[in-house]
């Protein structure tokens, strides 16, 4: 005897014995009926929901129906590979991510981003961000100690980040209160490891003292 190749359902073959025709109809049966198994328990509440539990012998525990997935809240080096998503065979559950490849994959896709400062000593500079996989979200505040004044489009240099990572030029529009009358021309970028800031409007402009300027960068690694 032969099986289905989906459900497994066996069936006679030319070179089957007419002797074994009885255990062979049990066979078909007994395959028939565990295939409407599987697919009435796909049709149920229960066999299509998500089953959560706080670990993996918790979830071990739970029956499944083939291809439901089950969900492991919490941390862990369990057997079945601890927090993250399984998938049910019906008989048991399986990590679809399991523990050392889902830390490799933070490894080498999450980034916390490091910087150094590059505006003037007395300037107010904040920077935060991460990479994650090829993208950069960079969150800075700059606030210029002194007055300074600027033609459009000349970049006042903020900082730097990580040798490690860097972005094509790109610039982004920021909130300041330099006044109403140059708002919404004040732009955050960067380019290759530098973040900077420039303005916009077409003439050069006075930029008074104390003025904040913050805003969020995002753009692709170019590492």
């Amino acid at each position: 005897m032969d099986k289905t190749p989906t459900y497994g359902i066996p069936y006679l073959e030319p070179s089957d014995f007419v002797a074994d025709a009885p255990a062979a109809s049990k066979s078909i049966a007994q395959g028939v009926e565990d295939a409407l198994k599987i697919v009435d328990a796909r049709t149920t509440p229960e066999g299509i929901a998500p089953v959560i539990a706080l670990n993996p012998q918790v979830l071990g525990n739970q029956s499944g129906s083939m291809g439901q997935i089950g969900f492991v809240q919490s941390p862990s080096t369990g057997p079945n590979g601890g927090f993250g998503a399984y998938i049910s065979d019906g008989s048991k559950w399986t990590a679809l991510m399991d523990v050392t490849r889902r830390d490799l994959w933070w490894a080498t896709q999450y980034k916390v981003l490091t910087w150094t400062k590059k505006a003037d000593t007395n300037d107010v500079v904040s920077v935060s961000g991460i990479r994650l996989g090829a993208m950069l979200f960079i969150r800075v505040y700059w606030q210029n100690n002194g007055a300074f004044n600027k033609d459009a489009f000349v970049k006042v240099p903020i900082a730097n980040i990580g040798n490690d990572l860097s972005s094509e030029e790109c610039m982004f529009p920021c909130a300041e209160n330099t006044g109403a009358d140059r708002a919404g021309t004040g732009f955050l970028g960067i380019n290759g490891h530098e973040i900077f800031w420039c303005h916009t409007d077409g003439s050069k402009n006075d930029i008074p003292e104390k003025m904040w300027h913050q805003g969020l960068i995002i753009a692709k690694s170019g590492n």
